[in-house]
Formats: C-alpha cells, sequence, structure tokens
C-alpha cells in the first residue's frame, strides 16, 4: 500500500510537472522577440534569486557532503544540455520530427538509466508500455527525415538523453538534499553558461524583456521552478520507467 501510494503521489507531482513543461511553449512565444541564450540565462537567474531566497528563509540549504558532490555534478551536467541542442534542432528540422526524437529519445533513455543504474526490474508491463508509447509518438507526430540535417538529429537525440539523465539521477540526491537546493542550482548553473554563451554569440541583450515584458517573465518563471520542483519530487517516489510514461503527458498538455 506504501508503494502504490508513493507511485500515486509521483505521478501526480510529474502529470503537474508535465503541465508546467508543457505550457511553456505559450511563453516561448511572447518573448520570441528576445535572443534565445539571453531570455534563457536572465530567466534563469531570476528563478535562482526566488529559490534562493525562499531557500535561505526556509533554511532548505545545506552543506553537499563529499559522496554526494559527484551526483550533483552529474545531474548538473546532464541540465546544461537540456536547451541548446533542442533549440538547434527545432531550427533546422521540423517541429514535429525533432519533438518525436526528443520525446522518443527522453523515453528511452530514462528507460535504460533506470534499469542500468538503479536496478530497474524489466517487466513485461514495462516493455509494453515503452512500446505503446513509441507507437503513440509515431501516430502523433509527422516525422519527415527527408534533408535532415545529422547534426540537428543527433542534438535532438541527445537533448532527450540530457532530459532524462537531469531527472533520472536526481534521484540519487533527492532523498538528503531539499527540492529547493537542487533545483536552485540547476538554474543557477544554466543561468551562468548561459550567460556566457549569449555574449560570446553577440546577441542582443535588450532591456526590454526585463522593462516591457517583466509580467511574462516572472510568470514563466514561476512556472519554471514548479516544473522542476514537482519532477524532482516525483521522481524521488516512482521507478525512472514510470515516471518517463507519466511525463509524456506533456504532449497532451
Amino acid at each position: 500500500l506504501m508503494a502504490l501510494s508513493n507511485n500515486l503521489k509521483g505521478s501526480i507531482l510529474i502529470i503537474i510537472s508535465a503541465l508546467a513543461f508543457g505550457s511553456y511553449g505559450v511563453f516561448a512565444r511572447e518573448l520570441q522577440s528576445y535572443d534565445i541564450f539571453y531570455q534563457t540565462y536572465i530567466r534563469c537567474f531570476i528563478v535562482a534569486l526566488i529559490l534562493l531566497v525562499y531557500g535561505l528563509a526556509k533554511k532548505e540549504f545545506k552543506p553537499i557532503e563529499k559522496e554526494d558532490q559527484k551526483w550533483f555534478a552529474v545531474v548538473i551536467g546532464f541540465t546544461l544540455f537540456t536547451v541548446a541542442p533542442i533549440i538547434y534542432a527545432f531550427r533546422h528540422l521540423t517541429l514535429s520530427t525533432s519533438s518525436f526524437l526528443f520525446y522518443a529519445s527522453l523515453t528511452i533513455f530514462t528507460y535504460l538509466m533506470g534499469f542500468i543504474f538503479f536496478k530497474e526490474k524489466v517487466t513485461t508491463t514495462k516493455v509494453i508500455s515503452l512500446l505503446a508509447s513509441i507507437l503513440g509518438l509515431v501516430l502523433i507526430f509527422s516525422i519527415n527525415f527527408s534533408g535532415a540535417i545529422l547534426l540537428a538529429v543527433f542534438l535532438a537525440i541527445l537533448n532527450g538523453l540530457a532530459s532524462g539523465g537531469e531527472v533520472t539521477f536526481s534521484k540519487k540526491i533527492s532523498e538528503k538534499y531539499s527540492n529547493t537546493q537542487i533545483t536552485f542550482l540547476v538554474f543557477i548553473s544554466i543561468a551562468i553558461t548561459h550567460l556566457f554563451i549569449s555574449l560570446a554569440l553577440g546577441e542582443r541583450q535588450d532591456i526590454g524583456l526585463i522593462t516591457t515584458s517583466l509580467p511574462v517573465l516572472i510568470i514563466f518563471s514561476l512556472v519554471a521552478i514548479i516544473g522542476m520542483v514537482t519532477v524532482i519530487s516525483g521522481f524521488k517516489r516512482v521507478e525512472p520507467s514510470i515516471g518517463a510514461i507519466v511525463g509524456l503527458t506533456e504532449i497532451i498538455f
């Protein structure tokens, strides 16, 4: 009964995260006049600031033990590849093809990481669920590889691997550290790296993002916090394969 309760709570949290992540497109459209890496690092700095203030007020931060540092590094390492690769893929492949490659690779790699690193049991139900989900993706998305750029295909798959690794390996640290601390470190890492990428690419640092579009930016930031905190909390309670299948509700949203 306890396992069933954990699975139910975890699944509900992942569904909430899927709703949050599924709304990203709405906010991205509102901010499409601003360069990608610029708006990403500004948003992530805002998220990190909110989490820092909240975490300090609630005393949810604590020193990271030496044996856990490698797992934080793994999670953050995966995180750094969850933005740029899919942007490149969306620009050089059809939206449908990019989405199929991302969701399919996310599901498959999450399954594999669960089986390899978390000793998750391979059951008939899980295999059928995986095959059914891939079939569902084929039916939902129109896939066209004619004239596709190989690098874009690779990066779409890489983004699925990175996103799956980010949430799956968070299980290694989510029992000992607060969701606030983990999420803060994830977003501050994205913010810092994407700041340097934005400057290196010579992106336009348009102050209008903060002066004119601040309400949208704030709501987008809050949605990002909800999405990340709930997906980490959800994966803490369920096996990676279950989390991967439930997470596909993002497509519906």
